[in-house]
């Protein structure tokens, strides 16, 4: 194990209840305990400068927690081996007290906004104050902040003034998803290709005038060809509120209440502590099979991803998908449309900016 990312799942409970959200919420909250273990640990594994990230549920309600994970981590040999830290969350609990101390400990944060479907997906009337925070959030210095927002088959006709928007805001890292819980139809995909076209537009214009790519979905690098292989395990792992090992928080996720499956046993590291006394047999075993987590073992249910001719352009969490089928390694064929719609988009955007 040489980890680039560890994932503290700090709780699986919520104040918000999103339309697109997968999760199953518990009344379950980390413990300082649980956190210190686990730093004693997987900390000697990580690189200089890995991602430590906080995770939900939303995690600010375990502020406490969070916060005496981050002095823990000091009181290691933390200028010799920094970590980063990021916290995902929906921003409604993000006061002065929290932001200064984001502030301090130049946290990323990642702040679910999903522009002008926000009220919609959300189900919460808090676009302004969302507004509101992503404003004083941008005057500490300290945080890099970037906007996750999430598009539905019902919300997508708001993909490209919400990005615009946000743009307009002054946010210089925004990143866009799309849903997998529904199924979007042929009505749907054209709708995303006609407001994907209207986003490559804007972010053209963006760069030509200020020399960067606001939307990390459209980074500047030519497409590398090749296999696209889940790194769960390998580089990163993740730990539940009850100490739960996974090598991602997407397989907690997937894996809640499905502890009968097949498949749960061969992805699952075991408890913290059993982990500690016998990872030096569990992680050779357990690791093969997510290293089988790659595009060519895919399949359609029609037909095999290897045999299509875009196989190299292709990238696609097994897990993320799995939330519409509930099948690991099976791609709806509509999530092969929205691939292709991206890949003709990204390749459009390339050419766009360098022409004279």
């Amino acid at each position: 194990m040489k980890l680039s990312s560890f994932t503290f799942i700090v709780t699986d409970d919520c104040n918000f209840y999103c339309e697109y959200c997968p999760q199953k919420k518990e009344k379950k909250f980390i413990s300082v305990d649980l956190i210190k273990r686990a730093i004693d640990f997987f900390y000697p594994l990580m690189e200089n400068n890995a991602s430590v990230g906080f995770y939900g549920g939303e995690p600010l309600l375990c502020f406490n927690a969070i916060r005496e994970a981050v002095i823990y981590f000091k009181k290691k040999n933390f200028p010799a081996k920094p970590v980063d830290f990021s916290i995902t969350t929906n921003g409604s609990l993000l006061n002065e007290e929290v932001l200064e101390f984001l502030n301090q400990n130049r946290f990323s944060v990642i702040l679910s906004f999903d522009g002008f479907a926000h009220n919609i997906s959300r189900k919460k009337d808090d676009f302004n104050s969302i507004v509101d925070l992503i404003n004083n959030i941008r005057k500490c210095s300290q945080i890099e902040l970037e906007t996750n927002s999430v598009f539905t088959p019902g919300t997508v006709r708001y993909l490209a003034e919400s990005i615009h928007f946000i743009i307009e805001l002054g946010v210089k890292k925004i990143r866009y998803v799309l849903s997998t819980i529904e199924k979007w139809n042929e009505e749907a995909l054209i709708e995303f290709e006609s407001e994907l076209e209207k986003v490559v537009n804007i972010i053209v214009t963006y760069y030509k005038k200020n020399g960067s790519i606001p939307v990390s979905n459209f980074k500047k690098k030519t497409p590398e060809k090749g296999l696209f292989t889940c790194t769960a395990g390998k580089d990163r792992m993740a730990i539940t509120p009850d100490g739960k090992i996974w090598g991602c928080y997407q397989f907690h996720e997937y894996f809640k209440g499905k502890e009968k499956m097949n498949e749960y046993s061969k992805y699952f590291f075991g408890d913290l502590d059993y982990f500690i006394d016998h990872y030096k047999t569990i992680y050779p075993e357990i690791l093969p099979n997510y290293a089988d987590l790659r595009i060519d073992n895919f399949s359609t249910g029609k037909t095999y991803c290897f045999l299509c001719g875009d196989i190299e352009y292709c990238e696609v969490c097994p897990v993320y998908t799995a939330h519409s089928n509930s099948i690991l390694g099976k791609i709806p064929a509509w999530v092969c449309k929205i691939n292709k719609i991206k890949k003709k988009m990204k390749k459009d955007f390339l050419r766009k900016i360098q022409e004279k």
